[in-house]
């Protein structure tokens, strides 16, 4: 379902496309859905992240994420050629397989809740071709869709700011829209594409968990 269900086409023609995410993760399906209007209707790319290098992060998914990542297009004509289907690694099930088209910038998103308070934290990423060095440290994942993405903070500071495995993203720069968005709601924003706001979101969260 992750891979066909956010499409624009299936074997009956044109279609809605549907927002979904795996492992009941209800706050990646919200920001999914926020990315779906702020984008005019775009499919929010969805994921684990299974690797972090120098610089960058490998995400995937359990078998299947939006199909149009593979190429960006709206026409199911151009996105087939560019799929894999194959068995999934636990020896059940399939996986719907892809690189992730290179080059192209994505505002990455992910909602989190601080007791009873929600956050957001959103940054841009570039997205990188899938090289045999990289590939080799996802082998794991082989048959999986699986997208590089570019980052320009520090890497440790990266990995204690995220809050969690699953990240959202939209092609282009939402990051207005997406911060107008979450102040009309009164939902605070971190960027992760800025040291000093990486560190005003940990002394944020250290602050407010001194006081559960």
């Amino acid at each position: 379902m992750p891979s066909f269900l956010p499409y624009f086409e299936d074997a009956e023609g044109a279609k809605e496309m549907m927002p979904c995410v795996c492992e009941g993760d209800i706050k990646a399906l919200i920001c999914s859905s926020l990315l779906k209007y702020i984008s005019g209707g775009t499919p929010a790319l969805f994921g684990d992240i299974l690797f972090m290098g120098d610089g960058y992060l490998v995400m995937g998914n359990c078998g299947g994420s939006s199909i149009y990542y593979s190429c960006l297009s709206r026409r199911v004509k151009d996105v087939l050629p560019k799929l894999t289907i194959a068995q999934n690694f636990e020896g059940r099930g399939g996986a719907v397989g892809y690189d992730t088209q290179k080059d192209n910038m994505l505002s990455m998103v992910r909602l989190l809740k601080i007791k009873d308070e929600y956050v957001v934290l959103l940054g841009m990423m570039q997205t990188m071709e899938i090289t045999g060095k990289i590939r080799s440290k996802t082998s794991f994942y082989r048959n999986w869709p699986l997208s590089a993405l570019k980052f320009n903070v520090d890497r440790d500071l990266l990995v204690d700011a995220l809050g969690a495995n699953h990240l959202i993203g939209i092609p282009g720069d939402f990051t207005r829209e997406i911060t107008y968005a979450c102040h009309s709601v009164g939902i605070k924003v971190f960027r992760t594409d800025s040291d000093k706001e990486i560190k005003d979101w940990k002394n944020y969260y250290i602050d407010k968990a001194s006081h559960f």
